[in-house]
């Protein structure tokens, strides 16, 4: 049963926390600025944590709302917990290295009402610097995959940017969307900031707890768009992703739990002959990047630390291959989940 909250908000901002309690203080100090007059309600769903996590956010205010899980469950299944523990008519699922600028929730909100098509809405993502982030995406195909994923990645986004007829939602005549109150209709948003109607969860249903960390947001937006609800990127509403801080201590781990995931992706939308395809694909070329590794840390005497560590997470996708690429191996079987970043995927 759902919680009852007091003065019924009309949104819950829920951050999904592994052992992340410092940047997740700070985050959360920036929430009341962002929501201006609206009424809101904050969760931490805590996945775990295996520091003092609760500890420091009892510590910094007793009073807030911690959904402490008995394991790490993942990002999917992490954040799904959220829908049955409370109820509002709108929901902004966030990372725990999220820093919202003011105002951002409200004018998100206005923009979501305004258009009962749209599913799903993702904002800007920038770095602490001020750079850009990628934050919207094209849906993963064999020509993606198996060529080059990042240079099909930057030719959608130009293709996007660029094409005033994807600017939906108020004038389309208008391609500067500093006038142009409107949104990118994209195929799917980065999962670090996820802002959705409840509808769209009683519609669509949840994320799907088969992806443990990586590409459950595109399978979420796929089946939005399928359900024939819009995923919409705000190009001119900018928040904070400190993404990349925390050192990938568990490479390994993180390639393969993409890979599983993105075989479960394509099974799941393109269906066996493809994901065949795909498997067949990524096995020669692991082998083809293991073998030029070796051969260059043989040439360099062993004296590169780079070709030794990319012929180790070579060797170790590999190996998983090799396996039949079991359920287990990946981040789902580490303890720590959270070190991993999503430089991996994009």
């Amino acid at each position: 049963m759902t919680e009852d909250i007091k003065n019924n908000p009309e949104i819950t901002i829920a951050f999904l926390n592994y052992n992340t309690a410092e940047d997740l203080i700070r985050a959360i100090n920036s929430v009341p600025e962002a929501c201006g007059n609206i009424d809101y309600h904050i969760t931490v769903i805590d996945n775990c944590s295996t520091d003092d996590s609760v500890e420091q956010l009892r510590k910094y205010d007793d009073r807030l709302d911690i959904l402490i899980l008995e394991k790490n469950f993942g990002f999917a299944a992490g954040f799904n917990k959220i829908f049955s523990h409370i109820n509002t008519p709108y929901y902004f699922l966030l990372n725990s290295d999220i820093i919202l600028s003011p105002g951002c929730v409200k004018k998100i909100l206005t923009r979501v009402k305004e258009n009962s098509k749209i599913g799903i809405a993702g904002v800007k993502l920038i770095r602490e610097n001020g750079s850009p982030q990628t934050s919207f995406g094209k849906f993963p195909s064999l020509a993606s995959e198996l060529l080059n994923r990042s240079l099909w990645q930057k030719i959608y986004a130009k293709r996007i940017t660029d094409n005033g007829q994807q600017i939906t939602g108020h004038d389309t005549s208008l391609t500067d969307v500093s006038k142009n109150p409107g949104f990118y209709d994209v195929d799917c948003i980065i999962g670090a900031a996820m802002f959705l109607p409840r509808s769209t969860f009683e519609k669509v249903g949840r994320m799907d707890e088969d992806f443990f960390f990586f590409l459950e947001e595109t399978d979420w937006c796929k089946r939005i768009q399928n359900a024939g609800l819009i995923v919409a990127h705000f190009p001119d509403i900018e928040i904070t992703h400190l993404q990349g801080k925390s050192a990938n201590k568990v490479p390994v781990k993180a390639r393969i739990e993409f890979h599983r995931s993105r075989l479960h992706y394509f099974k799941k939308h393109c269906g066996t002959v493809a994901a065949a395809i795909l498997w067949s694909g990524c096995f020669l070329r692991l082998i083809i990047n293991c073998t030029a590794m070796f051969l260059l840390t043989i040439f360099t005497l062993g004296k590169s630390e780079k070709f030794k560590n990319k012929m180790k997470l070579y060797a170790g996708v590999l190996i998983w291959y090799l396996k039949k690429c079991p359920k287990s191996g990946g981040l789902n079987s580490s303890k720590d989940a959270r070190s991993c970043v999503s430089t991996i995927i994009y």
